[in-house]
């Protein structure tokens, strides 16, 4: 009896922990300008807006399955200064695009987690 009780509580519980979504994607996000405004999606859907940044910048974090991604930089210097935006899942590239030629050029890419 005390056996199958054991059985029982051992399967719920597995049951549980397998019903949970737990954290299973290693993301990196990754912007390149000379000077930029840069916003994006943390972990837990919080919006972040980042004051002018410059140069190379990344942030790294582990993502849910079914989770938004959202990575966005403005252009804030020169006419001919090109905005890059990247989004990585597990260490390969999933989306990026690339803007500029105008003052205020503007990148964003988006992407759900699968």
């Amino acid at each position: 009896m005390k056996r199958i009780l054991a059985s029982i509580l051992f399967l719920n519980a597995a049951l549980i922990l397998s019903s949970c979504s737990f954290p299973k994607h290693k993301v990196r996000y990754e912007v390149t300008c000379t000077k930029c405004e840069i916003s994006y999606i943390k972990e837990k859907d919080e919006n972040i807006l980042r004051e002018p940044h410059t140069d190379a910048w990344s942030y790294e974090f582990l993502a849910y399955e079914g989770q938004r991604l959202s990575l966005a930089a403005a252009n804030q210097d020169t006419l001919s200064d090109t905005v890059k935006v990247s989004i990585f899942l597990n260490d390969s590239e999933v989306k990026t695009l690339s803007k500029g030629g105008k003052k205020w050029s503007a990148a964003s890419v988006t992407y759900t987690v699968e």
